[in-house]
């Protein structure tokens, strides 16, 4: 419920030039986390157990219900009646289906992340019988995932001026692919995690790339709808991936 919000708002609060650096900057926000969080939640897992971890995630979510209530977005006045929820869902329906932009978009998001979810559901598994490794470790290496993201955030504004963004989706998909096979073929964790930490940086390009592509050509009257299709394809595809 909350997710195709906010990515529906992002567009409001920045310009349309700086709407690519905007999804990005979110994207690196939610990696600095992934960076940060699992290191720090398998301390905590081996210091007090699971149920510490939940606790704090759920304690985390005030600070964000605070920031949302503070929040006064500029008002709007339209002529047209509001929209019933189903009458909503079904137009916005019926736009993506009229939109082949959108739908080459949700394509390749889909095929990306049937693919891509592999590593994301036996990263665990390799972590712990390939290399030995336990909670912290294992966050360790999620944590350089997280890291490769936040570089090829900083990198990416350079990486555009040369490549378009069907040559920087190929490229990331390219890089994240071998990311993966390493994670079969190598079984050192410092060199593993640089290869995670390349990976990382694929991902962002691939992620932040098709962000972008679904919100620039989406009108604002039907951008939460799209992008909540969007992020259904999306997770959806990581989760029928990792089965």
């Amino acid at each position: 419920m909350s997710n195709p919000v906010w990515q529906a708002i992002t567009p409001e609060l920045v310009r349309p030039t700086d709407l690519s650096a905007a999804i990005t900057l979110s994207v690196v926000g939610f990696n600095v986390a992934r960076a940060i969080g699992p290191a720090l939640g398998g301390f905590i897992i081996g210091a007090s157990g699971p149920w510490a971890v939940f606790l704090l995630n759920a304690a985390s979510f005030t600070a964000i219900m605070v920031v949302v209530y503070r929040w006064r977005p500029a008002p709007r006045r339209s002529k047209l009646p509001p929209e019933d929820i189903i009458g909503a869902m079904r137009s916005g329906t019926l736009y993506l289906r009229n939109s082949p932009e959108l739908q080459t978009v949700m394509v390749r998001t889909g095929i990306f992340a049937v693919c891509a979810s592999g590593l994301w559901a036996l990263l665990a598994q390799q972590a712990r019988r390939g290399l030995g490794l336990g909670s912290f470790g294992y966050g360790l290496l999620l944590g350089c995932i997280g890291l490769g993201a936040i570089i090829g955030a900083w990198l990416l504004p350079k990486i555009r001026e040369r490549l378009s963004v069907n040559g920087l989706v190929a490229a990331g998909t390219v890089v994240f692919a071998l990311a993966t096979i390493s994670l079969a073929y190598i079984h050192s964790f410092g060199v593993l995690a640089g290869a995670l930490a390349v990976g990382g940086v694929g991902w962002i390009a691939v992620l932040s790339s098709l962000t972008v592509s679904a919100q620039t050509v989406t009108p604002s009257w039907v951008r939460a709808r799209v992008m909540a299709v969007y992020l259904l394809v999306f997770m959806g595809g990581l989760a029928v991936g990792s089965a």
